[in-house]
């Protein structure tokens, strides 16, 4: 789970105050966001200890809890092939994680699970873009800092959007204060149609994208016969009995 995404979740959550059913769905979510970190957990901290990547940290930022450096924004060098077989590999294994980021927190907030897609899309365009193209390490880490910017900026809007959706219900709460025997349906807790077919469509732009990296990869390796192609999968999701399940199904 990327931790600055996590701690800016539990800010915005932290400064809506509401009371009531709103109340109960603030603290929901906040328990969900907990479940999704303790989902994630194992496999980003795998990810990180595994020692082959500490190389790749150093010129590219990889590590999703800091932005890269200003030396890896000036760096003029374009990566070797070595280097290039072991960011394919870390995405390669990274995928795991994302699978487990998207079902995370799809469960809080189809919105968020929407989001999360986008940023695994920008992400496969990037590793893309370095085998076809072979920029520089500068070039590549400009465009992981801009997809960070991003993140930050959805979250951001995901937290106003959300401030608002629970001050309104907390609003229609208080206007229905004579019917509170008549139990109150979150707002967000229950998953609209609408919002499960825009993640779900939002994860097949991500399929294609991973299916377009696989074929580039494979185009790479007539090119340069030294390079080892590495298992990209696809990602697929369904929605059934309100909860969102994600897959990884091989090409």
């Amino acid at each position: 789970m990327k931790s600055k995404i996590v701690l800016t979740i539990v800010m915005g959550l932290a400064a809506c105050s509401v009371t009531g059913g709103a109340q109960k769905e603030r603290v929901r979510i906040r328990d969900d966001l907990m479940a999704a970190v303790k989902q994630a957990l194992p496999c980003v901290q795998r990810l990180a200890a595994t020692p082959k990547y500490a190389v790749l940290r150093e010129r590219i930022s990889v590590d999703t809890a800091t932005p890269p450096t200003d030396a890896q924004l000036a760096d003029t060098e374009t990566p070797t092939l070595e280097m290039l077989q072991l960011g394919m590999e870390w995405y390669s294994d990274n995928q795991a994680c994302s699978r487990g980021f998207i079902e995370g927190l799809a469960r809080i907030d189809p919105d968020l699970g929407v989001a999360t897609t986008g940023w695994l899309i920008e992400t496969a365009d990037i590793y893309q873009d370095a085998l076809t193209n072979r920029p520089t390490y500068g070039h590549i880490n400009e465009r992981i800092k801009h997809l960070k910017e991003r993140e930050q900026s959805d979250i951001r809007q995901w937290g106003a959007n959300l401030n608002a959706r629970l001050k309104r219900q907390q609003e229609r709460e208080e206007a229905q204060a004579q019917e509170n025997s008549r139990r109150f349906k979150a707002a967000i807790g229950a998953v609209s149609e609408f919002a499960a077919n825009a993640l779900i469509a939002a994860v097949q732009v991500l399929a294609t994208r991973q299916a377009a990296l696989d074929q580039v990869q494979r185009q790479y390796v007539l090119v340069v016969p030294a390079y080892q192609p590495v298992q990209i999968t696809r990602t697929t999701c369904s929605y059934v009995a309100a909860s969102f399940t994600c897959t990884q199904v091989s090409f």
